[in-house]
């Protein structure tokens, strides 16, 4: 089961790993934005800009405001050890956002 549960993460765009994880805040979408990067696009680690830009690409969850605060949402995903900075403006899941990723997302 898990097999089939990964499959269907790998096809799921940043938009609808946010509407699985019920996003309505700044660190949700990039939570998600570091899901779609890590377990579908496979680019890990990734670069803010990256972040960024798969963040805006969920556009009906994204508000110019992130933009401004994104050293803000990343700092607080990083405190909350949702991601770390594996080298200087490299950011990475951690072992335990990426298995409760999968999990949550395959059985959305």
């Amino acid at each position: 089961a898990g097999g089939a549960g990964k499959t269907k993460v790998a096809a799921l765009a940043t938009s609808s790993i946010a509407a699985k994880l019920k996003v309505n805040s700044g660190p949700q979408l990039a939570l998600a934005a570091a899901a779609h990067l890590s377990l579908v696009s496979k680019a890990e680690p990734f670069t803010r800009e990256q972040l960024l830009a798969d963040m805006r690409s969920a556009t009906a969850y994204f508000k110019k405001t992130y933009t401004g605060n994104l050293t803000k949402i990343i700092n607080r995903l990083v405190k909350d050890d949702r991601i770390a900075e594996t080298a200087t403006n490299l950011f990475a899941l951690t072992a335990a956002s990426k298995t409760e990723l999968e999990t949550t997302l395959a059985n959305a």
